[in-house]
């Protein structure tokens, strides 16, 4: 199983649940359960982080999954992660070039994390806006990157689909 197959698998079963009006929390669920169906160690990931100087408190729930031994992060709403008001044309071009479901290491996604924060705060700089403290990079990092509880979902009554 390679990252290439597990993004094919898990688009599949986003492809098939966009069609039914759910929550972002159900949704990971029936991914979660989905691709555990097909053979994927799978589990939704709690992160909490404390208050620090630069960003508030926080907690944020994404998917994991273990491909040969190694722990691959996936956000299934990744794009929408990013988004902020009266963007620029050129962070709306870095929007756009984000993938809507995000897997892959943590690392990487920290460097886009950063990338992609530091984008965010030159565009509401050039629309003469406030850069909010849960926009910053060591925020937004302490999403995905943060200490976290992995927990396996069950599959519960209304929460399958499509046959997963």
């Amino acid at each position: 199983m390679t990252i290439e197959n597990l993004l094919a698998d898990a688009a599949k079963i986003v492809d098939k649940i966009n069609k039914i009006n759910k929550s972002k929390e159900d949704l990971r669920k029936i991914v979660t359960d989905g691709l555990s169906s097909l053979g994927y160690d799978s589990s939704i990931c709690k992160s909490k982080w404390d208050k620090s100087l630069s960003y508030p408190v926080g907690e944020y729930e994404y998917i994991d999954v273990i491909v040969e031994g190694e722990r691959l992060l996936m956000d299934i709403d990744f794009q929408s992660e990013f988004e902020i008001a009266r963007s620029t044309g050129t962070y709306k071009a870095i929007l756009q070039s984000l993938p809507y479901i995000y897997v892959g290491k943590a690392d990487r996604l920290g460097q886009i994390a950063s990338i992609v924060s530091e984008a965010a705060k030159q565009s509401l700089k050039k629309k003469g806006m406030h850069f909010p403290p849960w926009r910053k990079a060591d925020y937004m990092r302490a999403k995905w990157l943060s200490p976290y509880t992995r927990r396996t979902t069950t599959n519960q009554p209304g929460l399958g689909c499509c046959g997963f």
